[in-house]
């Protein structure tokens, strides 16, 4: 399940520090290595004129720009990245989504509230401010033949909030949960791992109800999916060649799986070359 921590010391340290120990001290591929990395997650979050200078330069830009009205605060800040873009360091906001004009639906998605899902990288999350959002918790095990509609078991863990101060650790492909609006605008910090598999795993929506996979988040995997679909809906014959390319080699399965559907979708005959990838179980 998700580990929740809370450490008594409020030395903080600044952004820098931060990213310099985690640069040299956390391994990406270890989800341990990232959990043990917590402490000093929480010393950055006991620093709070962290995020002074990220609110108060746009706002510095708004006083110089006369459109200062399409000027907006994101619902996530990236905060710093490390030189080697395995980590990211990232502020997410928490509103209370508003019903303006029709817009509800929408801010729910933006901040993912009511939408049971996993993510594809393990991370941390420091309650920064504010009484933080609740969320409810399933556990599952994943694998890389899920489709939409695909059951899964989904054991239910629990209901749990990210209050101040509090730090809580997701697991990849693990744990599954759903969060609901804060009571109060509310901001944690986010540590970010990629993982060398990051790419080439996907993130799923569930339906708790049905025990089953809703759909698919939007990412890499998804992306490389529709840009192979819209070829072969196009019957771009440019694109043949490069789609068995990919269909034989690319090192993710449901990437091989599109690219090789697309290909004979567009040139019937390439089938003959790729059946043999298909008995072996190359491609799915």
């Amino acid at each position: 399940m998700t580990v929740k921590l809370r450490f008594l010391s409020n030395d903080p340290i600044s952004l820098e520090e931060y990213v310099c120990y985690v640069e040299n001290n956390v391994d990406p591929d270890d989800s341990e290595s990232v959990l043990a990395s917590a402490e000093m997650l929480h010393h950055l979050g006991s620093n709070k004129s962290l995020l002074n200078n990220f609110i108060l330069e746009p706002a510095k830009r708004m006083t110089l720009d006369s459109q200062a009205g399409n000027q907006a605060l994101e619902a996530s800040l990236k905060l710093a990245e490390t030189r080697d873009d395995r980590f990211l360091v990232r502020a997410n906001i928490w509103k209370i989504p508003e019903e303006r004009g029709g817009s509800l639906g929408h801010e729910k998605r933006l901040y993912s509230y009511d939408a049971p899902h996993d993510h594809n990288f393990d991370f941390l999350t420091f309650g920064f401010y504010g009484p933080g959002y609740t969320t409810d918790v399933w556990q599952y095990d994943y694998h890389s033949d899920l489709q939409t509609g695909d059951k899964v078991d989904l054991k239910y863990v629990g209901r749990d909030s990210l209050q101040s101060g509090d730090i809580m650790f997701y697991r990849k492909s693990r744990d599954v949960h759903a969060q609901y609006p804060p009571e109060d605008l509310s901001i944690s910090i986010n540590l970010l791992v990629k993982a060398r598999d990051v790419a080439t795993r996907q993130q799923f929506y569930f339906d708790v109800r049905s025990n089953t996979v809703a759909g698919m988040v939007v990412g890499p995997t998804l992306r490389r999916k529709e840009l192979m679909d819209i070829a072969g809906a196009l019957a771009i014959q440019d694109a043949v060649e490069p789609l068995i390319e990919i269909a034989m080699k690319y090192p993710c399965k449901r990437t091989r799986h599109a690219a090789m559907i697309n290909a004979i979708k567009i040139a019937p005959g390439a089938k003959a070359q790729l059946e043999r990838f298909m008995d072996t179980g190359a491609i799915a």
